[in-house]
């Protein structure tokens, strides 16, 4: 890499923050330190976790037909066909 000291350095600490940033919350330790109470939970809504939750159940009902290693993801559809 042609990056210089500076820039490989803040690349190293933000990949070292990023994996101690919790995968499920979103938080790092740091932002709990000085305050235990620094965030509160509140329930949002997104369309994304909708539709994959409905794919979901419709994929257990269906396991069977899908080989082991299936999972179910977000993408866009094909753009659809002009007549």
């Amino acid at each position: 890499m042609s990056w210089d000291r500076a820039d490989r350095d803040k690349a190293l600490w933000w990949h070292i923050r990023q994996a101690q940033t919790c995968p499920s919350c979103g938080t790092h330790p740091d932002e709990w330190a000085d305050d235990p109470w620094a965030f509160e939970a509140a329930p949002t809504h997104c369309r994304g976790c909708e539709v994959r939750a409905q794919a979901d159940e419709d994929f257990e009902k269906h396991r069977k037909e899908y080989r082991r290693g299936t999972s179910i993801q977000l993408r866009r559809p094909p753009p659809a066909e002009e007549a």
